[in-house]
Parts: C-alpha cells; structure tokens; sequence
C-alpha cells in the first residue's frame, strides 16, 4: 500500500535528470524510474505511464552494453506486454514477444536465469499463432 504523498513520485522523475549522460549508473536510474511508472498508474490514474515507462525502458536498454543479459530489456518486454493487456493492441504484444525472444537469446545455453526472461512461452505461443502478431 501506497502512503506517499503524490509530489514525492514527482521528485523522483525529476532526479533523473541529475544523474550525467556517461554516468556508469545512468542505465539502473532510468531503469528504476520507469519501473515506476506503474504506481503513479495505479495511484494517480495517469494512462500515459505505460508510455511512460517503456520509453525510459528503452532508453536504459540503448545504455545497456551490446550481448549483456540485463534487466533493461527483460523490463522492456514486459512493459509493452503490460500496455498490451491493458489496452489490447496487437502491435503491443508482438513487440514484447520479439524482445522477450531477444532477452533469451542474450543468455548463453544453460544459464540458469534464461527462463526468467522468458517465464510464460506457452502463453506466448498461444497468443501469436491465434493473433498472426508475428
């Protein structure tokens, strides 16, 4: 449960831009801030947070080293999976199930965390061979 005041969800938008372009850390700060995004959805009703928080997303993948396995795109997927659910666009669901695809391919064959970025194929599978997203 939420007991923030809603200026203190402003406050932290607004640090972002206090961490340097270059900064080793700007990459978790954008991913963290948009990670965010979904309780100022829910608390505040702003529909646009799934916009929101996928460009944040991207902005902290293009900041992620080529081949590294990281959250960033992980989130990335699962943001746009989550604006698909939220507002049914197909373009939506595809999207997450290519960079899902990409998060996967990232983990060498064996690495124990390769079924975290990619928990639901089934679901996945099911969803595109009935949509014809892909």
């Amino acid at each position: 449960m939420w007991l923030g005041d809603p200026s203190d969800l402003e406050h932290a938008f607004e640090a972002i831009y206090l961490v340097p372009d270059g900064h080793p850390d700007k990459r978790t700060c954008l991913n963290n801030l948009a990670n965010s995004f979904p309780s100022r959805f829910k608390h505040l009703g702003e529909l646009n947070g799934h916009d929101e928080a996928i460009s944040k997303f991207r902005e902290a993948v293009d900041l992620t080293s080529d081949g590294r396995l990281d959250t960033p795109i992980y989130n990335l997927g699962n943001a746009l999976f989550a604006r698909f659910d939220y507002f049914g666009e197909l373009s939506d669901l595809g999207k997450a199930i290519l960079i899902l695809r990409e998060a996967v391919g990232l983990a060498p064959d064996g690495h124990p965390d390769a079924s975290t970025y990619f928990p639901w194929p089934s679901l996945l599978v099911s969803s595109t061979s009935t949509s014809g997203v892909i």
